[in-house]
């Protein structure tokens, strides 16, 4: 319908391609996601519009990201973070940094992981918007777990617990995921099985297959090939996983296991 509107009107296109490109990732592969998000991007820069350019730039990194192009995604988020920093958009200011934070704790830098989820965090919160806060305090949880600190994450989940009940269809198994996170981190493997196996079972409701291929593979990882529903059934996440390029999710559970148990 953009493409057809005999004015042209190229911010329509970009946004329509953005969407289109968060619509499909989770059940197309990744490589095709990426392409529509950089024609979105392309059309962004031939029309000049940078709020247009830095939201088709997060589609972009957050596609590199789940390939596992940590490098290339870092540096396309950047930029978009600048650019809206300049802007004060700020609801898409704090989606980019929830972003830029996941991208350096996948690299290895949790301190800066952690400011960036902070800062995203605190935006969030002084604008009442209540559906990326279960995403963003998710992952602080689990940068303050790759710095080892227990009883920051703890505090956190407490202090984050009212909001973390959403009806959102995509934030429904953030919570179940904190609870299993801290169960794991301090050593209850029975409660954090419990909570994972909540989270496949409303992933699998939501039916989007790369999504559950990632909670299938982590299970079958974390937790033994068994409790995942057998060695075949986690053979085919993994293969999943591979064949639509979710690096980043074949990665999770060595990240998981890296750190221990209490």
């Amino acid at each position: 319908m953009a493409r057809a509107n005999p004015e042209e009107d190229g911010f329509s296109v970009a946004r329509a391609l953005t969407f289109l490109a968060a619509m499909r990732s989770g059940k197309a592969d990744e490589e095709e996601v990426l392409a529509t998000g950089r024609e979105a991007l392309e059309v962004a820069r031939t029309l000049g519009d940078p709020f247009s350019i830095a939201v088709a730039q997060e589609r972009v990194g957050t596609s590199l990201r789940r390939m596992g192009r940590y490098e290339e995604a870092l540096a396309v988020i950047d930029e978009a973070v600048r650019t809206l920093q300049d802007l004060d958009a700020r609801w898409e200011l704090a989606s980019v940094l929830g972003e830029r934070g996941m991208i350096r704790r996948f690299r290895g830098q949790p301190d800066e992981a952690s400011r960036d989820l902070r800062a995203s965090l605190a935006t969030l919160r002084q604008l009442k918007d209540r559906s990326l806060i279960p995403w963003v305090v998710r992952q602080l949880v689990e940068a303050m777990l790759d710095l080892g600190d227990l009883e920051g994450a703890r505090k956190l989940a407490a202090e984050s617990e009212a909001e973390l009940r959403t009806d959102e269809p995509g934030s429904r198994s953030d919570p179940l995921l904190i609870e299993g996170l801290m169960a794991l981190a301090e050593g209850d493997r029975e409660r954090a099985l419990d909570r994972w196996l909540q989270v496949l079972e409303i992933e699998r409701e939501r039916a989007v297959p790369n999504d559950v291929a990632g909670h299938v593979w982590l299970v079958g990882r974390v937790f033994g090939v068994d409790a995942a529903g057998g060695a075949q059934i986690v053979e085919e996440a993994r293969k999943r996983l591979e064949d639509v390029h979710w690096v980043g999710l074949l990665e999770s559970p060595d990240r998981v296991l890296a750190r221990g148990e209490g």
